[in-house]
């Protein structure tokens, strides 16, 4: 809303989803806010979406004018209700934008990041393609009727992308027959995931962050690996992984490092090696904002549980902490301490792979975590 004026200015940014091929338009109206209660227009105007240009980068976006069409025509002017009459004009600077991204999925389970415009893929360096046939002896999950049965299907994940398969009712051998693709779009990144990954397994083991700070090591890393494996000596290692400090280079400053600590302002170094920084830099950030989001997560939860904001969970926690502290109440520390130790020493056979009950609980909380700002 702009103050009193013939030449009101709003300057304000609005973002509105669209999607191919564009068959909506674009309603704009102009009115007069005549009382609190009443709003008055004043004119308006109906832009289709193809007349806009599509941006890809960071350049700026022209502006333009365009009339407004008159509102209100009365009933007595007939056949001139259907006349353009120019009433006033609108400055705009409308663009198509190819650079975001709108999601469509939760963004715990997001499979696709990349932006709108196809222009702005990166360009695949591969197709890995996977073929789900069958299973076979699967155990009953369910009863029905008295017998056990299974509704089975199968769930793929390669990198940021998931598939499932269709449903098979009540199938011990299911057949699905289905193939997935996906678009290798960093075969170095999935390279260097594997070999940390088999790193982490090796005795005394490596972390990943050796592997991703240091790729000029890899063929010495692979080696090192190679040797770890082989059964040569069966003695322990001298120190603990933890404490070697030679094995994870902690000792050592890697050359960039240094290069980066005494450049200048603004740099001195080539646009690749700023741009290799800058990654490293966005990795540990997604990191650190990924581990802070999972707490403010669970503080969410949390609240949500004091809050009553689930009735039914939170009448369910108030009757199992009634019954925990009569429970605590009656019965000696030393045998709850007793049963508590055996529960949770318990034999792997007598384990359940399901989440536990309180697990299940909490994570099933509300939270907002699917919010966008």
């Amino acid at each position: 809303m702009s103050p009193k004026t013939i030449n009101p200015m709003w300057n304000e940014d609005l973002i509105f989803v669209a999607a191919e091929p564009f068959e909506e338009q674009l309603y704009l109206t102009v009115e007069n806010n005549v009382t609190p209660a009443k709003d008055e227009v004043m004119g308006g105007i109906i832009l289709p979406l193809h007349i806009f240009e599509r941006r890809l980068d960071h350049r700026p976006v022209h502006s333009k004018w365009f009339n407004l069409e008159n509102f209100g025509f009365g009933a007595l002017e007939g056949d001139k209700r259907h006349e353009l009459k120019f009433s006033s004009r609108i400055h705009l600077r409308v663009c198509l934008e190819g650079a975001y991204h709108v999601l469509d999925e939760s963004t715990m389970y997001i499979s696709d990041q990349r932006p709108t415009a196809r222009q702005l893929w990166k360009k695949p360096v591969g197709i890995l393609e996977v073929g789900i046939l069958s299973a076979q002896g699967l155990q009953p999950m369910k009863t029905k009727e008295g017998t056990g049965t299974t509704d089975a299907y199968c769930v793929a994940k390669y990198g940021q992308k998931w598939v499932r398969t269709r449903t098979i009712i009540e199938s011990f051998n299911p057949k699905w027959n289905e193939q997935h693709t996906w678009e290798l779009d960093s075969l170095w990144y999935k390279a260097m995931n594997i070999v940390a990954v088999r790193l982490g397994r090796a005795e005394p083991p490596l972390r990943k962050e050796v592997v991703e700070i240091n790729p000029a090591n890899h063929l010495l890393i692979n080696v090192s690996y190679r040797d770890l494996e082989l059964p040569i000596s069966t003695k322990p290692p001298r120190h603990p992984p933890h404490m070697d400090t030679k094995l994870s280079w902690a000792e050592v400053v890697h050359p960039d490092e240094l290069d980066e600590e005494f450049d200048t302002f603004p740099t001195s170094k080539a646009q690749d090696a700023v741009r290799m920084r800058y990654d490293r830099l966005r990795s540990v950030a997604g990191r650190i904002q990924t581990v802070v989001g999972d707490m403010a997560t669970q503080g969410e939860r949390f609240l949500a549980l004091l809050n009553w904001r689930d009735p039914r969970a939170a009448s369910l926690f108030v009757l199992f902490c009634l019954i925990g502290a009569v429970a605590l109440y009656v019965t000696p520390f030393k045998i709850m301490a007793l049963v508590a130790g055996l529960f949770c020493q318990r034999h792997p056979r007598f384990r359940s792979k399901l989440p536990s009950v309180p697990s299940n609980f909490f994570r099933r909380l509300p939270s907002r975590a699917d919010s966008l700002l």
